[in-house]
């Protein structure tokens, strides 16, 4: 097996690297360390051989640059035949064979090309690289020394190694170290029991003599025995030896029997038969082709002769050409003609009613006088536009007059219904002034309130406490009793209240300073009055009483001067006497009520303040709108004067408005456009009525040329007939020319096919002079004997 090309598809650093004409010879890659050289010779290991597993050791050379892993050798055998071994890592790993024939094979066909070796002896003797040289012990596998060992020999594909095996078993069906069943391991066996008596017989010294003897006697026949057995194994081998030879014996005696029968032949064609089989079918494939050539050529005579060719007809191609180019045309004109005519007579009818409805005294000759320029068509917009606008302006100022109207109207009302609104809220005029100064003090009364009553409380306590020395004075030696509870509880209730009170008024902090204050003096009070009096008058007793004393005469100053102020507000807001907080928190609630009532008052007043000045307002508006309307109606007037004195000039009728005008103008532009319409139909229909007569003309000389003169025709159908009649002639000799080339390169063809028929007349005849014969079957017969005598020969 050689290797003739090399693909990589994908393989370490290679990807679609092709190695093409390898020689016979010897090939070596040359490269650097890196180059490659050991990735190409894993390759064709891995092509051969199979991919190891992912959970291999080796190098599994992925691909690096791309592709799939993997790719094909193409080898040739010593008769030159090609096959493809492709093989990739993905899916089963499987091998592919292409075989000459097409045909796929698989693990056999690669075994067969490989003459069996495995990958090991394959590694090892023909594809080392430098770990097998590295390591020679390689070279001690079974297998490997086997089939060098039989390639030295000269026998072939038989590994001395399986004739070692064989022989092996045959010698372990004789003997094994630890076997019971081997013959000679029987005998073994016989010859230990054979002891075991022996060793009974001496323990018995009567029986030794006769013991020994049989001892004797069996070993004797033991002798006997491996001697008979070593004959017999001698005779076996020898008969095994000549049944092994027998039939190629055979063989032999009867290819010389056969090879006597056989003439000699000294030499014959390789593939002789093949080659014969091809130029014959080749010959039959020939003269099938010479047939059909021959078939070709008698058709395209009948084809040549029923085709007719009107000479006349195809020189006259150009004109009806031409004329097929202006047939539709002409066809439009005829279909044409009368409907420009029924157009022109009802264009002339539409201008006459035209005219008429301009005015009963108006023709063509006054239409084509009258002046439709843009200065006057301008004019007649612009008084359009002065009328227009004066109207316009008077409906609007009668608009704006009645919303005026409308507007005081509305404004009466509303004013009225807010002059009854006041009266049915019963609102009273108050002063402001007052009002705040009665909130003013009222809110005095609620921030005093609190302080009063601490102070009363204080007065209070002085007065107990200089009641107390009073009484403590004549009872020097007697314990006095512990003052109650209740100023204390007192002073406790009457925080909580001010606390309250305040919270009402929205004076919270002031609550707490006066809730703090008076829980403080209840805490004092309680802590005093749990002391023990001394049972006699300490001292210092005098000055405390001084002391409370002036402290309460400074007291009862502040307290008047609260009340004084207190009732002061107090009269500012209507009460005669200092009020409690309930009539305070009323009198709030009436205060807050005059605020609003004043507010609603306020907002009345201004509402109707507001009205009044818009109902003044529209009324200088509508004077001033009903001024200007009397005015704009003079203008209006001037511009219809204006407007009747140039219709007047003009000719025109004076019922005529600015837009009967510009109708009328409209009108006469129509007509002027129809008349103008009118003389391009009838130009139009001049045109048609030339066009139809030339072309009839035209056709009628075609006709005459080509000998097809009629007197009465009909221009399309006679055209469209010598137009059929024209394109016919022109296939024909489009047809004819072509099956003249046709017959041309059949005649070509069918000279070829007779010089490839006398090459392959000559190879078959140059054939069987090879294979020394002088017919077809006589080189078949030669074929068949040399056959047989090469396959008796070898």
């Amino acid at each position: 097996m050689k290797f003739e090309e090399i693909y990589i598809n994908g393989f370490g650093i290679f990807h679609n690297h092709h190695i093409k004409n390898l020689t016979s010879g010897l090939t070596i890659l040359v490269g650097p360390n890196e180059a490659g050289k050991s990735t190409i010779l894993s390759f064709q290991k891995r092509i051969l051989f199979g991919f190891p597993d992912r959970r291999s050791r080796l190098n599994l050379y992925p691909h690096l640059a791309g592709g799939n892993h993997g790719g094909r050798l193409i080898v040739s055998t010593g008769d030159n035949t090609r096959y493809i071994i492709e093989r990739y890592s993905k899916g089963a790993n499987e091998v592919k064979v292409t075989l000459p024939d097409g045909s796929i094979g698989g693990t056999t066909e690669l075994a067969n090309l490989l003459g069996h070796a495995n990958k090991n002896i394959f590694e090892n003797i023909y594809a080392f690289g430098l770990n097998e040289l590295q390591d020679f012990e390689t070279l001690n596998s079974e297998a490997v020394k086997g089939r060098i060992y039989s390639a030295g020999t000269g026998i072939g594909a038989i590994s001395l190694s399986e004739v070692q095996k064989n022989l092996e078993n045959e010698a372990g069906n004789l003997f094994k170290e630890r076997g019971s069943k081997p013959e000679i391991n029987v005998l073994f066996n016989e010859i230990k029991n054979v002891g075991s008596k022996l060793r009974e017989i001496e323990e018995d010294t009567q029986n030794f003599d006769n013991l020994h003897k049989e001892l004797e006697e069996i070993t004797k026949e033991i002798t006997n025995a491996e001697h008979e057995q070593n004959q017999i194994r001698t005779k076996f081998n020898h008969t095994t030896n000549l049944i092994t030879v027998w039939d190629d014996w055979r063989k032999i005696q009867e290819a010389k029997e056969r090879l006597q029968k056989i003439p000699e032949i000294e030499n014959f064609p390789e593939s002789g038969i093949a080659m014969l089989e091809r130029n014959i079918d080749k010959i039959d494939e020939l003269n099938e082709r010479i047939s059909e050539k021959n078939e070709g050529l008698e058709k395209i005579k009948i084809q040549k002769s029923a085709i007719n060719i009107d000479e006349n007809l195809l020189s006259s191609k150009g004109k009806i050409l031409e004329l097929q180019k202006g047939q539709d045309k002409y066809t439009s004109a005829v279909r044409d003609l009368p409907m420009r005519e029924e157009e022109l007579k009802r264009d002339k009818e539409g201008l006459k009613e035209s005219l008429h409805e301009i005015g009963p005294s108006w023709d063509e000759e006054k239409l084509s006088k009258f002046d439709i320029s843009i200065p006057t068509k301008e004019i007649v917009r612009k008084q359009h536009d002065t009328i227009k606008e004066a109207r316009e302006s008077i409906r609007d100022t009668e608009k704006e007059v009645q919303g005026n109207d409308k507007g005081i109207k509305n404004i009466s009302e509303e004013i009225e219904k807010a002059d009854k609104h006041l009266r049915t809220q019963s609102l009273q005029q108050i002063d402001k002034k007052r009002l705040e100064q009665q909130r003013k003090s009222l809110q005095l009364l609620r921030i005093n309130y609190p302080n009063l009553k601490v102070k009363e409380a204080d007065l209070r306590r002085l007065e107990e406490k200089e009641e107390l020395f009073t009484a403590s004075k004549p009872l020097r030696a007697e314990l006095p009793s512990k003052p109650p509870f209740w100023p204390a509880l007192m002073f406790i209730a009457v925080g909580i209240i001010s606390f309250i009170l305040s919270i009402l008024g929205n004076n919270w902090m002031m609550g707490i300073s006066i809730l703090a204050i008076l829980s403080i003096s209840a805490a004092i009070y309680i802590i005093l009055s749990r002391k023990e009096l001394p049972t006699a008058i300490p001292e210092g007793f005098e000055d405390k009483e001084a002391d409370l004393s002036e402290r309460r005469k400074k007291l009862e100053s502040e307290l008047q001067k609260i009340k004084s102020e207190m009732l002061s507000n107090a009269q500012i807001c209507g009460f005669e006497d200092i009020p409690d907080p309930q009539l305070i928190e009323n009198k709030d609630s009436e205060l807050h009520a005059a605020s609003e009532d004043l507010l609603k008052l306020n907002e009345f007043n201004k509402q109707r303040e507001t009205l009044d000045q818009r109902l003044e307002k529209l009324s200088e508006e509508a004077n001033a709108v009903k001024k200007k309307m009397e005015e704009l109606r003079k203008e209006e007037e001037k511009a219809q004067k204006e407007w009747k004195n140039w219709l007047n000039g003009k000719g025109l009728e004076l019922e005529l408005t600015p837009e009967g005008a510009i109708d009328s103008f409209r009108i006469i532009k129509t007509c002027i456009g129809k008349k103008k319409s009118i003389e391009e139909t009838k130009a139009r229909i001049e045109l048609i009525q030339e066009f139809i007569k030339e072309y009839e003309t035209k056709i009628s000389s075609v006709l005459e040329e080509c000998d097809r003169k009629k007197e009465e025709i009909n221009v399309i159908m006679e055209l469209e007939k010598i137009a059929e009649e024209l394109n016919q002639a022109i296939e024909d000799s489009k047809t004819l020319e072509q099956l003249d080339i046709s017959e041309e390169n059949l005649k070509l063809e069918l000279r070829n096919i007779e010089e490839k028929l006398k090459e392959r007349q000559s190879s078959i005849s140059e054939l069987l002079s090879q294979g020394f014969a002088e017919s077809e079957t006589e080189f078949r017969e030669n074929a068949r004997n040399w056959k047989e005598h090469n396959k008796l020969m070898a």
